[in-house]
């Protein structure tokens, strides 16, 4: 049995935080709705931003969504708004 450390060798990222800190391994992002039922999810790397992985939970979801500021993209924004998404970013 392999021990868990070398299980995602070489797939997993490093994303540099404020004040020299770094983070180590992976991000998820879900999507749920107004009665919290998961809509949507992903894992990525750390090193990737987090709005370029919206698209891909983002299929089949129409009319708002709501993400914190690390969404604030004009493309994006314009991407979801063809899709009937309205996205609003706090």
């Amino acid at each position: 049995m392999q021990p868990k450390a070398v299980v995602f060798e070489g797939k997993r990222g490093i994303a540099r935080l404020a004040k020299d800190e770094a983070y180590y391994g992976f991000e998820g992002c879900l999507i749920i709705d107004s009665r919290g039922v998961i809509c949507g999810y992903t894992f990525a790397d750390t090193s990737i931003d987090e709005s370029d992985v919206v698209q891909d939970m983002t299929v089949d979801i129409r009319g708002l969504l709501i993400g914190d500021k690390g969404y604030i993209r004009p493309l994006l924004n314009e991407e979801l708004k063809s899709q009937a998404i309205n996205l609003q970013t706090a």
